[in-house]
């Protein structure tokens, strides 16, 4: 499967538009994101993650 990365491209995503498996770039799992959520909620998202679109 070919992938590009979008450059530089403010886009919004569905979340249901998100292949969430596990994959090379796929954030680490079985943690607890109750930290990482309060963050969020406290902060915002600082580094927002970058999206590959499907050729």
């Amino acid at each position: 499967m070919k992938k590009r990365l979008l450059k530089g491209s403010l886009v919004n995503v569905a979340i249901s538009d998100i292949d969430l498996k596990p994959g090379p770039f796929c954030m680490s799992f079985n943690f607890n994101p109750e930290p990482l959520k309060g963050s969020i909620k406290e902060f915002g998202v600082i580094n927002p993650p970058y999206l590959l679109t499907q050729l």
